[in-house]
């Protein structure tokens, strides 16, 4: 799987942990929403891909545009990294 995730993160020029990180983003919806791996073929995949950039976007989209929940974030990632350094 880590040989899959190298590549892909090659192919579209992005870092592997990226990559993990919008694979966690689609398991953590999943399974939030009850999905079972009965349920879980390629279309789900798709359509659970799909979801996640539209949520990226939004992100995007409200970090570049609302000061407020800028900061915040940026206060928040600070704080995480100094937790993480001490």
């Amino acid at each position: 799987m880590d040989d899959l995730i190298k590549e892909m993160a090659e192919q579209i020029q992005m870092s592997q942990e990226d990559i993990k990180c919008f694979c966690q983003s689609m398991l953590n919806s999943m399974k939030k929403d009850g999905l079972t791996i009965d349920q879980l073929d390629r279309q789900a995949v798709e359509a659970y891909a799909v979801a996640a950039v539209k949520k990226m976007q939004s992100f995007t989209n409200t970090y570049f545009t609302n000061p407020e929940a800028r900061k915040k974030l940026q206060e928040k990632v600070i704080n995480d990294l100094h937790c993480d350094t001490n």
